[in-house]
């Protein structure tokens, strides 16, 4: 009985996704919409990943004609998501053909899988019919733990040198925060503190000396190596403050916390409901002088620092680790499919 995951495309929640239902299943076939013919629908365990294209939306007719059920998963708010957030995606999602789709997928599926409250008060109230359940979302910390294992330390680092990370794919609205601690950072801690973003740089601090850029890495496994190579002292999760980014999961803290990284993270809804400001992370305003004050309050203890990451590590096994999420999936699902 292999799952079938029927993907919006190769991104990281289809990678995240596919290794939770491989754990919770034992194995799992992944196709992309590009990639339904000949796919075999009978007698199995459907997922649908936030897929809401309207060349697609002929989908969920189609598997109810042939006695195929599906949860579908959503994992963001595609209903509120528009040009000011993300030019691109933005113009993309907030079409009234794209909206029909989604809904058409919602309102198709035998439950709605959700790893947001937030998302499922949202949509429960958009379309009450909706069967809709939550699930912390998972962190895959076996993999993380072989990534740190196998991971080749940066030489030529000294105790001198506090490395200050950021990982993520672009985020233009939080450039002007970045690119104003950077330069405050330069100006307050001279050249003691350094910055390493992989994947996203704002164009104002890419040249900037205390900065090294990394290009994106796409295998997750390849990309949490290169990450913990680096040898971060701390990592930044800047987030606005906006009816898109608090109905996200909260990645970021599941990320840092399992790879042991004190992190300081935005005081927006989503981070201060899983944050405990001074134990699991620290918790700030999106106000650049903030940003300093917390590197700084890193910075001075090494003993602190240690206590924060091992806090927040413990947060994240016991709350976000694959195998229990696997477990609490196969339970709230086990009713979606009558399988012989």
């Amino acid at each position: 009985m292999t799952p079938l995951l029927i993907a919006d495309g190769r991104i990281a929640t289809t990678a995240i996704v596919e290794r939770l239902l491989r754990e919770a299943y034992g194995s799992v076939e992944v196709r992309t919409g590009e990639e339904l013919v000949g796919v075999q629908t009978h007698q199995r365990p459907i997922f649908v990943s936030r897929l809401c294209h309207p060349r697609y939306a002929w989908l969920p007719a189609h598997l109810a004609a042939r006695g195929a059920s599906y949860v579908y998963l959503l994992d963001d708010d595609f209903f509120v998501l528009d040009p000011s957030y993300d030019r691109a995606n933005g113009s993309f999602f907030s079409h009234p053909e794209v909206h029909r789709s989604l809904t058409a997928f919602l309102l198709g599926s035998r439950a709605v899988w959700v790893m947001s409250p937030v998302l499922g008060e949202r949509l429960h109230a958009r379309l009450p019919g909706l069967d809709i359940r939550y699930l912390p979302p998972p962190v895959d910390i076996a993999l993380i733990d072989r990534a740190r294992a196998a991971a080749t330390p940066q030489s030529g680092r000294t105790a001198a040198h506090f490395t200050v990370g950021y990982a993520s794919s672009r985020r233009p609205n939080v450039a002007a925060l970045l690119t104003a601690i950077v330069e405050g950072a330069a100006q307050r801690f001279g050249g003691t503190v350094a910055f390493e973003f992989i994947g996203y740089c704002p164009d104002a601090i890419a040249s900037h000396p205390r900065v090294t850029s990394l290009p994106a890495i796409d295998d997750y496994e390849a990309f949490m190596r290169a990450m913990l190579a680096r040898g971060w002292s701390a990592a930044l999760a800047p987030l606005a403050d906006s009816a898109f980014e608090n109905a996200k999961t909260n990645l970021k803290f599941r990320e840092y916390g399992a790879a042991c990284l004190p992190g300081i993270y935005s005081r927006v809804p989503l981070y201060a409901a899983c944050v405990r400001h001074e134990e699991t992370g620290l918790l700030v305003p999106n106000e650049p002088e903030a940003w300093l004050d917390a590197i700084e309050w890193l910075r001075a203890d090494s003993a602190r620092r240690l206590r924060l990451a091992e806090r927040a590590r413990a947060e994240v096994e016991e709350k976000h680790a694959q195998p229990r999420v696997a477990t609490l999936l196969r339970e709230t699902f086990a009713d979606c499919w009558t399988l012989q």
